[in-house]
C-alpha cells in the first residue's frame, strides 16, 4: 500500500480523525490485528484511551471489553467505521481491485501470474482512472462478474489499461451468451 501524504492528510482533515485512530482503524479495516500489539509495544502513547473513546462514541467501532478496559484486542469495526474508508479514503478503492484480481490464470493449461506488473504504478493510475471519475463501482461489478464467470484471460495491467470492464458491460448489456474473444485461449 503506497499513501499519498497530500491524500492521506485530506482524509484526517475530513473525517477529523487522528493519526492515532487512522492507525487503529486500518489495521482494523485491513484485517492485520497482530499489528495493534506491535503498534502498542512500540510506543504507548501512538493511540490514546480518549481517542479509542472517541472512536466508539463515533459509532466507528463496537467496544467488547468490560467496563472501563481497553484492550485492543477487544474492539470491532463497525458499518460506519468500513464506510469511513470506503468512501474517504480512495487508495482502498485501488488496493481493493489489485487484491480481487486472480493472483494465477491458466493459459492454454499453463499457470501464469496475473499481477506480473508495477502494482504501486497500476495502483495511482487507478486512483487518477477510476476512482477519481467516480468508476470503482463499475469496475469492481464487471471485475466480480468476470471472475465469477471464468472471463479474466490477461495480466492485470493489460485488462485495466484496455479497460476491459467497458466490454465485458457492453456484452452482458447486449447479449445473453457472453463469449469474450480472448476466451478461445483458455480453451
Amino acid at each position: 500500500m503506497i499513501i499519498d501524504l497530500e491524500r492521506w492528510v485530506e482524509f484526517l482533515h475530513k473525517t477529523k480523525l487522528t493519526p492515532g485512530q487512522y492507525t487503529l482503524l486500518s489495521i482494523m479495516y485491513e484485517k492485520k490485528f497482530k499489528l495493534i500489539y506491535q503498534l502498542k509495544a512500540s510506543n504507548d502513547r501512538v493511540l490514546t484511551k480518549e481517542e479509542v473513546h472517541d472512536l466508539v462514541d463515533l459509532g466507528y467501532i463496537y467496544n467488547w471489553n468490560e467496563s472501563g478496559m481497553y484492550a485492543l484486542d477487544q474492539f470491532e469495526m463497525t458499518e460506519k467505521g468500513i464506510e469511513i474508508f470506503e468512501k474517504n479514503c480512495e487508495w482502498v478503492c485501488a488496493e481493493t481491485f489489485i487484491t480481487t484480481y486472480p493472483k494465477w490464470l491458466f493459459i492454454n493449461g499453463k499457470q501464469v501470474s496475473a499481477r506480473s506488473c508495477d502494482l504501486d504504478q497500476l495502483e495511482r493510475l487507478y486512483f487518477k482512472k477510476v476512482v477519481k471519475t467516480g468508476q470503482h463501482q463499475r469496475v469492481m461489478e464487471q471485475l466480480l462478474w468476470a471472475i465469477k464467470n471464468h472471463k479474466i484471460s490477461m495480466g492485470i495491467e493489460k485488462w485495466f489499461l484496455s479497460r476491459q470492464w467497458e466490454a465485458i458491460e457492453e456484452m452482458r448489456d447486449t447479449t445473453s451468451n457472453v463469449i469474450l474473444p480472448a476466451d478461445r485461449e483458455l480453451q
